[in-house]
């Protein structure tokens, strides 16, 4: 009777509850323990080597204002390493669908074609016709002329 459906469904969400209590501490909890310890080392090595003079803290707060300018310049900076690694990404990709529509155009031209030959024939043959109509009536009117 311990392996019914029931008890299965129980074990399945024990299991899930397990990795998310697990996640929670290895996302949130654990970050901000080791965040407070590194804060207490800093305080206590500080509070250890006496208060320091201005120029100590001058290049502290001048750290601390830097910091901030930095992690802005580091997302343009990522934004190109994104954009190289697409670019990279879509040079191999591309042959083969860019392929696929060049053999899809190419088909797509010998059709186009073929219609107009076909379509046209017609009229290109009419248009043909009536300029050597045109032709032959004009060497008549020319010869018709020298004869007069």
């Amino acid at each position: 009777m311990d392996s019914g459906p029931g008890i299965d469904l129980l074990n399945r969400q024990a299991e899930r509850t397990k990795k998310r209590r697990m996640s929670l501490w290895l996302s949130i909890v654990l970050p901000f323990i080791l965040s407070l310890a590194a804060v207490a080392a800093l305080v206590f090595f500080v509070a250890r080597s006496g208060m320091g003079n201005a120029s100590v803290w001058s290049d502290t707060s001048l750290i601390f204002l830097m910091l901030p300018m930095l992690l802005l310049c580091l997302i343009p900076l990522v934004l190109v390493g994104a954009l190289i690694y697409g670019t990279f990404w879509l040079i191999g990709w591309l042959p083969g669908p860019l392929g696929t529509v060049e053999s899809g155009v190419r088909r797509a031209n010998r059709s186009l074609s073929r219609v107009l030959r076909v379509g046209l024939r017609p009229l290109i043959t009419l248009k043909a016709f009536w300029a050597a109509i045109k032709a032959a009536l004009s060497r008549l009117q020319t010869s018709a002329r020298r004869g007069e």
